[in-house]
């Protein structure tokens, strides 16, 4: 029950399931999710679908977070989320960016995303292509985003 509750699932945990819809509305994650969902498709669960499913999952559970947590915020205080960029099927999601867009959409203010930090660990793989066979290099980087409730 816990894989099936939690924050943040597994990868394996929802790969196998029908395709999974978000559970708000916003079009730039949505084609995102469709980019990956049509890589790869001969390797089934473990092609685009699958991922989509996972990606689609994190993102629902970022919303239900932001929904859980604006009660529980004091007005005027500020939250920073610190996460990173990702790459899947070789198609980069910017996390920070949908973080801060899925916020807004939950009530609270965006002040700003800054990026930290370029990431070495992981960048020299995602740029050779050889793991992702991304169209392009991606940089890897961390970045905080800056939330407040008014």
């Amino acid at each position: 029950n816990l894989e099936e509750d939690n924050f943040g699932k597994f990868w394996q945990t929802v790969r196998e399931s029908k395709p999974i819809d978000l559970d708000f509305r916003l079009d730039s994650l949505e084609s995102v999710i469709q980019k990956i969902a049509k890589k790869n498709p001969q390797k089934g669960i473990y092609g685009g679908r699958g991922w989509a499913n996972y990606v689609t999952t994190y993102f629902n559970d970022v919303q239900r977070f932001f929904e859980l947590f604006r009660d529980k915020m004091k007005r005027k205080c500020t939250m920073v989320w610190v996460l990173g960029n990702s790459v899947i099927q070789g198609v980069e999601v910017s996390t920070d960016r949908f973080v801060g867009r899925i916020a807004e959409l939950t009530g609270f203010k965006l002040d700003h995303t800054s990026k930290l930090r370029t990431k070495r660990v992981g960048s020299s793989i995602v740029n050779t292509q050889l793991r992702t066979k991304a169209a392009k290099p991606t940089e890897l980087y961390d970045a905080a985003v800056i939330i407040t409730k008014e």
